[in-house]
């Protein structure tokens, strides 16, 4: 199925599962990302470390996004 605005393109996608800081550090930003973080809950981590462990990851994916580029949380 091509995209409506690229009718030679084929859509596509590519997942990815690991340390997203050592991830990021050792791979090259894609045009546009999609990207969860783990809650509180999942790592093993109080509030406020998990707190600053949070801020800095988004910190360092936006700054990993080339410009014109997105990054989207959910």
């Amino acid at each position: 199925m091509a995209s409506m605005g690229c009718p030679n393109c084929v859509p596509s996608r590519q997942i990815f599962h690991g340390e997203a800081r050592a991830w990021l550090d050792a791979n090259a930003a894609p045009p546009n990302a999609i990207t969860s973080l783990p809650d509180v809950s999942e790592l093993t981590l109080d509030l406020p470390a998990w707190r600053a462990w949070f801020i800095d990851t988004v910190r360092r994916i936006v700054r990993w996004t080339p410009e014109g580029g997105v990054g989207i949380f959910f």
